[in-house]
């Protein structure tokens, strides 16, 4: 999932404020991605109907016909009956309803007010302290459907994207799945300078600027711009604030060796607050893996250790109170940085590795 449910909003409302000019396949997406959220849906659509009853303009239109019929007004009813209702009151009070109409909307009350079976809202988890937060997320296929103005505008929403790193990341993945040739103009540049200022990101070291696998020209022509942009890329000597690492045990291995085998990855980082450390061993912290097997993937983990076991065994300690996972980004190098933010959990397709695009069994990475 690519966001709450308050970012769901903020996007869904964007566009229902002009959607009588939307394609059925745009009001589609809106539907999908509201999801079990379908009182956002409901809530803009009541708004909508609102203004157009005061400005003597017609309620019911292809598109909205289109929206009533194709949403799980059940699963509102049964979530939000305050919205529920105040749908259909305003409908109910719309002059110049032709009878068809008010029999059509006299089923879909009916129908809509049979209890059924509706998944709740659930809050979404608060973050624990051990996991990165760039892992293990997907881009639902309606999102990546969207035009590339929305997807941006989706993006700099989501509460799931936490850095500029996984907004960028974001975008190979858009890009390859609607294989398009975008420029980025000094326009959207600014625009996406804007959206990283006003979420309060850093800048993107040079040296991990995500390089997508298979790499084809249209990639270069949308990043070309973005990174000889000092508000967004920091060039190598410039980025204290940020610090790049890598593995210090395993410098190589198969990428199916993540996978399948209990692995304690060990980093060496000091942070800058600790200029003088007395404590034994060297300052750094331990990644550690939780295997997937080929009949259950989605077992795989991988997560900041806080056992004490796993530093005294490999001579290295953790200052727990100032390295914490929420503020690491983990990707995969071979040769290049390679992002993984958006390819969910790995999976294994005829004995075969793959995360994402990734293939895992035949190439060595680093993380």
């Amino acid at each position: 999932k690519i966001s709450s449910a308050k970012a769901k909003s903020v996007f869904i409302n964007k566009y229902m404020e002009d959607y009588n000019n939307l394609s059925t396949n745009q009001l589609d997406v809106l539907i999908e991605l509201a999801g079990p959220d379908v009182h956002i849906v409901v809530q803009s659509l009541t708004s909508q109907f609102t203004k157009h009853v005061a400005m003597r303009l017609p309620v019911l239109t292809d598109n909205s016909r289109h929206l009533l019929n194709n949403s799980d007004l059940s699963c509102c009813f049964q979530i939000d009956r305050v919205a529920f209702d105040e749908l259909f009151e305003i409908l109910q009070g719309t002059e110049d309803i032709a009878n068809e109409d008010l029999k059509w909307l006299f089923t879909l009350y009916k129908k809509s007010t049979v209890m059924k079976s509706c998944s709740p809202i659930v809050p979404e988890p608060s973050l624990q302290s051990n996991k990165i937060p760039n892992l293990f997320h997907s881009l639902e296929a309606c999102i990546l459907k969207l035009p590339f103005d929305g997807f941006l505008g989706m993006l700099a929403d989501s509460l799931t994207v936490k850095n500029l790193m996984m907004f960028a990341e974001a975008i190979c993945v858009w890009l390859r799945e609607n294989i398009t040739t975008i420029e980025c103009t000094p326009d959207m540049l600014q625009k996406i300078i804007s959206i990283k200022q006003a979420r309060g990101w850093n800048a993107i070291p040079q040296q991990c600027f995500p390089t997508y696998v298979g790499s084809t020209s249209r990639f270069e022509t949308f990043f070309k711009t973005w990174r000889t942009c000092d508000d967004l890329v920091l060039s190598e000597d410039n980025h204290e604030h940020i610090q790049v690492l890598e593995c210090h045990n395993f410098k190589k291995f198969l990428g199916n060796q993540l996978i399948e085998e209990h692995l304690a990855l060990i980093f060496y980082f000091k942070h800058p607050e600790t200029a003088v450390c007395s404590r034994p061993g060297k300052c750094g912290f331990v990644l550690k893996t939780t295997p997937g097997t080929k009949q259950n993937p989605a077992l795989f983990d991988i997560q900041l250790s806080i056992d004490p076991n796993d530093y005294t065994d490999h001579e290295i300690h953790l200052h727990e109170d100032l390295v914490s996972a929420g503020n690491m980004h983990l990707m995969l190098k071979y040769y290049v940085t390679l992002p993984v933010s958006w390819y969910n959990k790995p999976m294994c397709l005829n004995g075969i590795w793959k995360w994402g695009p990734l293939d895992l069994n035949h190439y060595h990475y680093n993380i």
